[in-house]
């Protein structure tokens, strides 16, 4: 699973407030992809977090997000608008891009 999944996986399964405990039981075994392949259970990312009830369905996702390892983030500082920052033409104090 994807974790842009999971908001959709969170809104058909829980009611709202949840309990921590209650999130682990019912959806801890499930496992988020990362881009590369790693399956990693949604309860070793959730259990990264001292919360203890998640008051609406954005709060939950919000900490799985925060709480997501840098693995999801694909390749870093990758930019496909503009090019690298050392490849902007400057001029004056501004910078043209």
């Amino acid at each position: 699973m994807h974790y842009s999944e999971t908001q959709e996986l969170f809104a058909d399964r829980f009611e709202f407030p949840a309990t921590h405990e209650t999130v682990i039981e019912e959806v801890g075994d499930l496992e988020l992809s990362t881009p590369v392949g790693k399956e990693i259970p949604l309860a070793e990312i959730l259990e990264r977090t001292n919360d203890e009830r998640y008051d609406t369905l954005g709060e939950l996702q919000q900490t799985l997000i925060g709480n997501l390892e840098e693995e999801f983030i694909g390749r870093k500082f990758y930019d496909d608008r503009a090019g690298q920052p050392e490849q902007a033409i400057r001029s004056g104090n501004e910078m043209s891009i």
